[in-house]
């Protein structure tokens, strides 16, 4: 990791931060498996307290399955189809956009910092992840970015808020992902 000794983006840079963002959602993931390069457990605003999944997602399918149960589990009858989402690829998704992750440079560019909350998932997690920003900083950023729509985002919206109350992100996951954990 390198220092970069400029000032972080303000609510005045929130164009310039919009088109950083425009370019790291548009970076498409090396292979299949959701999550960093390299695997690992994926980490979004998806997942409640540290935004960190409960397990290792080895395929797109996997993580629809647990989040298709998790909706079960609520009782929500919707159900979402990350497969068809993934169809392309999987992208980059940023969530944690907020101005310390992002530095002016003098000559006016922006830089992007802190890519722990960035991992490769189905583009709808992107939607996901601006539906549930809290602060006015992320939301106004999201009004300049263009990226694609889901039908899906309300229901996986629905799910992330169905884990609060459970108080861990294991909830309605498939046997075969709890089996794996306790391998």
């Amino acid at each position: 990791m390198e220092y970069i000794d400029a000032p972080d983006c303000t609510e005045k840079s929130v164009k310039r931060v919009a088109q950083a963002v425009q370019t790291l959602i548009s970076v498409r993931g090396p292979n299949s498996a959701p999550g960093h390069v390299g695997g690992g457990p994926v980490i979004h605003t998806f997942f409640i307290d540290d935004w960190t999944s409960p397990f290792r997602y080895e395929t797109v399918d996997e993580l629809e399955q647990h989040i298709n149960g998790i909706l079960r589990v609520g009782g929500n009858p919707r159900r979402i189809s990350l497969v068809a989402d993934a169809s392309d690829g999987l992208y980059l998704c940023p969530c944690d956009i907020n101005p310390g992750n992002f530095k002016k440079l003098p000559d006016g560019k922006v830089v992007a910092l802190d890519f722990r909350a960035s991992c490769f998932l189905p583009p709808s997690f992107f939607a996901v992840a601006m539906e549930k920003a809290v602060d006015l900083f992320t939301q106004r950023v999201a009004r300049h970015v263009k990226y694609p729509i889901s039908g899906d985002v309300a229901a996986m919206t629905s799910a992330s808020y169905s884990l609060a109350p459970y108080g861990r992100n294991d909830i309605g996951a498939p046997k075969s992902l709890c089996r794996r954990k306790e391998l």
